[in-house]
């Protein structure tokens, strides 16, 4: 059985791979795709390794303002996918193909793992595993992102790991194992937050609302306090490698605006975006019957993937301007609940 599993695992990623590479450096590089790349570029030429936001050329960014009143270092986006891309033009050459590859194949690898996540953390339900690979192997959204020489694929797989490491977390707290927590929290978290600082925020700030529901639901109250210990520590051992950078870098608080009518302009693009490329809202109408409502209310992974889903749309609401790329990190968790739904 597991050698069957394994050979379709590999079939379906194969496939799946055939969706994200040809002519991959078919296209020139749009403009957040180019800004990667020419970071990219002045740090393996300089050979500095460092990302200043400026080359031989002039400077290097869509908001020089902001850039060189501050630092002439990029301080606009967390630097991990710069790295990525320099890396690659040093293994290989400067060109479109080479930006974007090294972002497919983490999009490739976030596949793999999804399929070994529904699988882990799924309901053993044939149809629930085929629906929830099926609906992310043929988002385009998603693999129109995966393709491009820009964070989103590095988001979709730290997200990933990271919820994968809190469940096990969870898990093993109910097991009452002290010892041996995973570490996959911990490389997910930071990583996700050197690759998108808005998805770390709601991400982690999710993961405490878990907890306080966690908390106040019936159980032993020995485990839940075990769960939160395991949790509180793995979350602050976290913090070291990202507060001071987050600091340091000043990102979040350049976008937030609270001003009523770009605030109800995005909850309806929020409205939009979902509903016609993402999850549509009809499929909520199940969870009003309530046994249905309360089979989930068990399932760590369901209630985790909504509480974020929430949250992030909460935190982009005051985001401006507001993208539709900001929900890619999302589409598996709204693949997971469709599933969950119609099964």
């Amino acid at each position: 059985m597991k050698f069957k599993y394994l050979w379709a695992k590999i079939l379906i990623t194969v496939i799946f791979a055939f969706l994200i590479i040809p002519n991959l450096g078919a296209r020139v590089l749009w403009q957040d795709e180019a800004e990667t790349a020419l970071v990219a570029r002045q740090m393996v030429k300089s050979g500095h390794w460092l990302p200043y936001a400026y080359d031989d050329q002039g400077p290097i960014g869509q908001d020089w303002n902001y850039q060189f009143s501050v630092s002439k270092l990029w301080r606009w986006h967390p630097w991990l996918q710069f790295y990525v891309t320099a890396l690659s033009f040093k293994l290989f050459e400067i060109s479109a193909l080479t930006a974007r590859l090294p972002f497919a194949i983490a999009g490739i690898l976030f596949f793999w793992y999804w399929i070994s996540f529904v699988k882990k953390h799924g309901p053993k339900n044939r149809l629930f595993y085929f629906l929830a690979v099926g609906l992310v192997m043929t988002s385009v959204p998603l693999l129109l992102h995966i393709r491009q020489a820009r964070y989103y694929s590095l988001a979709l797989l730290f997200t990933l790991i990271a919820v994968d490491g809190y469940l096990e977390i969870i898990k093993r707290s109910n097991l009452n194992v002290r010892q041996g927590w995973t570490l996959k929290y911990l490389f997910g978290s930071i990583l996700l937050f050197h690759s998108f600082l808005p998805g770390a925020l709601a991400l982690q700030t999710s993961f405490w609302i878990h907890q306080i529901y966690c908390l106040i639901r019936p159980g032993p109250a020995s485990r839940r306090s075990l769960a939160f210990i395991l949790f509180a520590t793995a979350f602050s051992i976290s913090a070291l490698f990202t507060l001071p950078w987050a600091i340091w870098l000043k990102i979040g608080g350049q976008n937030l605006n609270f001003d009523l009518e770009i605030i109800k302009q995005n909850l309806h693009w929020h409205y939009i975006y979902i509903h016609k490329y993402i999850f549509p809202i009809f499929l909520l109408l199940p969870l009003a019957y309530p046994k249905i409502w309360k089979k989930n209310l068990q399932d760590n992974a369901f209630i985790i993937f909504s509480i974020s889903i929430s949250v992030s749309i909460l935190l982009y609401t005051f985001n401006h301007p507001y993208f539709f790329r900001y929900l890619i990190p999302l589409i598996p968790f709204f693949a997971f609940i469709t599933a969950k739904i119609i099964i």
